[in-house]
C-alpha cells in the first residue's frame, strides 16, 4: 500500500507542525514520568510496578474514558493538535498525523530544531 504523503514531503509548514508537536508530546512524556515517580514514591511501589498499576487501570476503561485519560496526560500535545494542525490539513490536504505517526515509527527522521 503506497502512503498518502511520501516520505520526504518538503512542506515548511507541516515540518514547523510536527516539530512543536514532538515537542510538545515530549513536555507532557517528562512531566507524566514525574508524576508517575512522585506516585510511586508517596505510595512505596517501584516506579516499574507503579507504572504497570497505572496502564492496568487505564486499559481496563471504556474507550471514551480511556481517551479522556489520555488527553489530561498530554495538555500540551493535544493544544497543540487543535490549534494549528486542521487548519493547515484544510488548507493542503497534507497529513500531520500521518507524519507524527511515521516519526513515532522510525520511517521518517525528526525535524531539526528550528534555528533561533
Amino acid at each position: 500500500m503506497k502512503p498518502i504523503l511520501p516520505v520526504d514531503i518538503d512542506c515548511p509548514e507541516c515540518e514547523a507542525i510536527l516539530r512543536e508537536l514532538l515537542d510538545a508530546r515530549q513536555l507532557d512524556l517528562q512531566e507524566m514520568r514525574k508524576h508517575l515517580l512522585e506516585a510511586a514514591r508517596s505510595t512505596g511501589r517501584e516506579p516499574e510496578e507503579m507504572r504497570n498499576v497505572w496502564l492496568s487501570s487505564v486499559m481496563k476503561m471504556p474507550d471514551d474514558e480511556m481517551q479522556t485519560v489520555i488527553r489530561a496526560h498530554a495538555p500540551r500535545a493535544t493544544e497543540q493538535r487543535r490549534r494549528k494542525k486542521s487548519d493547515h490539513e484544510v488548507a493542503s490536504g497534507h497529513s500531520v498525523d500521518q507524519l507524527v505517526s511515521m516519526v513515532l515509527l522510525g520511517y521518517r527522521q525528526r525535524p531539526l530544531a528550528h534555528p533561533k
